[in-house]
């Protein structure tokens, strides 16, 4: 499922497609978002885009092009944007430029990840000492949880800009909705103007949610809501205990290409408990449960996810002991 790509720019023969615009694209469930695949993808650019659940890189460049990106929705990224060299040689793109503006852009903890422990998220940027350099505004970004990084140098795998590529920076959010204090170094302030502002707990959520909102009210859709819903157990299931005694909590992770309108929990195909309605954290679902109402015994649960247009998924089972 990581190598599935929501689009591949570029033209027969490995040519490119210099100066291509991508506009209007709606992408769910894939392994990179987009990705410009090619040499000649020069000057590519992205707007009005909505990528939703990206298992890898929501935006690929690792022909460490010029681009830029205006306007679009990043929702649940394994990995922000990559402009990481993965071929010899090595192209040299220090003197390009990569825009990103009036953007969102929220990292997602992955139950399936690409790699490295199970579950983790990747940081924002994934960048080359060759790749491009990097220019932000009025963008939001938001990460729940401090990901996963297998280097530390500040610019292959980092959440602040990439170190020396920072070539313009002006009025972006970063919302940090993980435990204790905002555990990065961010520029605040770039060339006199305000680079970064960071925003934490409830106001933090708060303008990602009106920011959110203000995005689908400029970009309304008229596309049938056709997609089920992904889910899977998450605990028990990818932690926690199996065998199941007293008052338990069960919780499913769950997203849809729109929303997710309910998860509902069952043993044996048995409905327990009420539906879930109620996201929290993202995409996380959870009940709590007395398992006193099962007599005790070998049981197979599910989670059922339904969205607004009866869509429904039904997750692979879990073995668990009700033992009480």
């Amino acid at each position: 499922m990581h190598d599935r790509y929501g689009m591949v720019v570029g033209s027969t023969g490995g040519s490119g497609a210099p100066n291509i615009r991508v506009e209007g694209l709606s992408v769910f469930d894939y392994g990179d978002g987009i990705s410009f695949d090619s040499q000649g993808d020069t000057n590519w650019s992205i707007k009005n885009v909505h990528v939703r659940y990206s298992r890898d890189d929501c935006i690929e460049n690792d022909f460490l092009n010029s681009g830029t990106i205006d306007s679009s929705f990043f929702d649940g990224c394994y990995s922000g944007m990559s402009s990481q060299s993965y071929y010899t040689p090595t192209q040299d793109g220090s003197n390009n430029l990569v825009v990103i503006k009036n953007s969102l852009m929220r990292l997602q903890d992955m139950d399936q990840a690409y790699s490295g422990p199970i579950p983790n998220g990747n940081p924002l940027w994934k960048w080359d000492a060759l790749g491009p350099k990097l220019a932000l505004y009025n963008n939001v970004f938001r990460a729940d949880s401090k990901p996963w990084e297998s280097s530390s140098d500040g610019i292959r795998e980092t959440m602040a800009p990439p170190a020396g590529k920072l070539a313009d920076c002006q009025n972006n959010v970063m919302v940090w909705l993980g435990p204790g204090a905002f555990p990065y170094s961010f520029p605040l302030t770039f060339n006199g103007k305000t680079c970064f502002t960071i925003m934490t707990g409830q106001a933090g959520l708060d303008y990602w949610n009106n920011a959110v909102a203000q995005w689908q009210a400029n970009h309304p859709t008229t596309l049938p809501d056709i997609g089920p819903p992904i889910v899977s157990m998450f605990s028990p299931g990818l932690t926690g205990s199996t065998t199941l005694t007293g008052t338990v909590t069960l919780t499913a992770t769950a997203v849809d290409d729109r929303a997710v309108a309910g998860v509902q929990f069952r043993l044996n195909g048995q409905s327990i408990g009420a539906e879930v309605t109620t996201e929290s954290p993202s995409t996380k679902y959870s009940l709590s449960w007395d398992s006193h109402v099962m007599a005790n015994g070998t049981y197979t649960l599910t989670a059922t996810a339904r969205d607004a247009s009866g869509n429904t998924t039904t997750s692979a089972g879990v073995t668990v002991t009700v033992s009480n």
